[in-house]
């Protein structure tokens, strides 16, 4: 699990896209990163991109964020956050 973060040594370019409008005016106000940009922004759902270097603080943010957020691209990021949340959701799922 989460192995390809710790393999990627180049930056990237990320994109991902906020549904709730609370959600966007926080990462409007209070950026993940300086080369963060918005690109497209409208009534449902903003798109910002970023370009950095990935490290496991940055992916424990995206985390926190739940399904406010959806990281769009590169595909082995998203792979990443979909893999760990199938695994938080298969511990939360289980009869205790």
């Amino acid at each position: 699990m989460a192995k390809n973060l710790l393999n990627k040594y180049v930056w990237l370019e990320m994109t991902y896209q906020s549904f709730v409008h609370d959600e966007a005016n926080y990462l409007r106000s209070l950026t993940l990163h300086t080369s963060q940009k918005e690109i497209k922004r409208n009534d449902e759902y903003s798109i910002f991109t970023v370009r950095l270097r990935p490290t496991f603080d940055f992916r424990q943010e995206i985390l926190t964020m739940g399904s406010d957020i959806e990281v769009l691209a590169p595909k082995w990021f998203r792979d990443e956050v979909a893999e760990i949340s199938k695994h938080m959701w298969d511990k939360y799922n289980q009869n205790v």
